[in-house]
């Protein structure tokens, strides 16, 4: 945006807030409340993905970022209260929604996009009063690098983070607990994590599993555990023996535990060994990886279900792992945490345990995912 038009701009935010008013935009899609039905936008996924309130808002400069968001999480089931798109933020901006949304203590996630925060103090205070509430902050934060910024000068007439104004912002999301990503899928995957129940309490206390059916992605996830610092618990000598009692011979490990080859002939060995590891006093989350199952020779809906149960039972949670598209989206349909890889996995748990370490102090009731 050329200086002329910025200037015309914010002419136009300050008669508006003279006469009393505040505006949104311009360049934008607007934003919609399906907790009250007001949907102020022009923007056709509201058409195409039928509404359900839920404990989710969305907050983002870019129209169709945000909107994309939304199409996502009701793919998978998830209700969405809020959306909100600032545009080219003349007048409001992602800081003043995120400081008005948390003002509504049934949120349980926010998903920010932003390329430009007009007063750092402000968003500090901002996701201070967020993190107070419990509310999961997830964050993608554009205009990086020089090219992304020169990008968002064009696109929202911001100017991006290239720079100091881009470690400010870090640090504070850092400060806040704050989940950083760099895409839309990344932003919208882990939602499920911070919605049930093991989303509020002190799960985050012990340490993780790893289960997968390939040997490989069990050496690379310990070796991305490690490097994260996050600890892998120590399965009792109980869990053991019950796990001996299930999987072949050849399968050694207690963690990480290798299912190995025997889940094609055996489909319920999955169900079976990943309750008994979740149930183990010292686990608080679990990392499932499964690769090349995607094809009719496994039964793919009863793993879903099985590991849907083995959450339901233990209330602790389960991100899944896999690189076959086809399993990601069956697992997130059910309403679990998906990623594309070991690390990817292993860092949203990260996370999620900073998250509830963050909010031990401002215990909030837990929200129905499905509104």
């Amino acid at each position: 945006m050329n200086p002329t038009g910025r200037a015309m701009q914010e002419a136009l935010a300050a008669t508006c807030r003279a006469a009393g008013t505040r505006l949104v935009g311009p360049n934008t899609l607007g934003v919609a409340n399906f907790q009250n039905g007001a949907v102020l936008s022009f923007a056709s996924v509201y058409l195409d993905c039928p509404h359900q309130d839920g404990p989710v808002a969305i907050v983002s400069q870019s129209g169709g970022f945000g909107v994309a968001a939304y199409a996502l999480l009701r793919t998978n089931g998830i209700g969405v209260r809020y959306v909100c798109t600032t545009g080219n933020q003349a007048d409001l901006d992602v800081t003043d929604f995120i400081t008005e949304l948390t003002r509504d203590d049934s949120l349980r996630v926010m998903l920010v996009y932003l390329e430009e925060v007009k007063d750092i103090t402000a968003m500090h205070a901002a996701l201070r009063r967020a993190q107070e509430q419990s509310i999961a902050v997830i964050a993608v934060v554009g205009g990086v690098s020089p090219a992304g910024a020169r990008s968002a000068v064009l696109h929202t007439g911001s100017t991006g983070f290239n720079g100091l104004s881009g470690r400010q912002l870090m640090a504070v999301l850092r400060e806040h607990r704050c989940r950083i990503v760099t895409g839309l899928a990344e932003l919208c995957e882990s939602v499920p994590l911070y919605l049930g129940p093991h989303g509020t309490g002190a799960a985050g206390d012990g340490g993780i599993v790893l289960v997968s059916n390939s040997g490989a992605s069990c050496v690379i996830a310990a070796d991305a555990a490690t490097e994260l610092d996050l600890p892998l618990a120590t399965l009792s000598p109980e869990t053991c023996a019950a796990l001996d009692a299930v999987l072949p011979d050849f399968s050694l490990n207690r963690n990480p535990i290798d299912l190995t080859a025997m889940l094609l002939a055996d489909p319920g060995l999955l169900g079976r060994a990943l309750t008994l590891a979740l149930a183990d006093p010292a686990v608080s989350a679990a990392a499932l990886g499964l690769v090349a199952i995607g094809g009719p020779s496994y039964d793919l809906p009863r793993f879903v279900r099985e590991t849907a149960e083995a959450v339901g039972a233990t209330q602790k949670p389960c991100v899944v792992h896999a690189p076959d598209p086809r399993v990601r989206q069956a697992f997130a349909q059910a309403g679990l945490p998906v990623c594309i890889s070991e690390r990817a996995a292993l860092e949203v748990l990260r996370d999620w345990r900073a998250h509830v370490a963050a909010m031990a102090a401002h215990p909030h009731p837990a929200a129905d995912p499905h509104g």
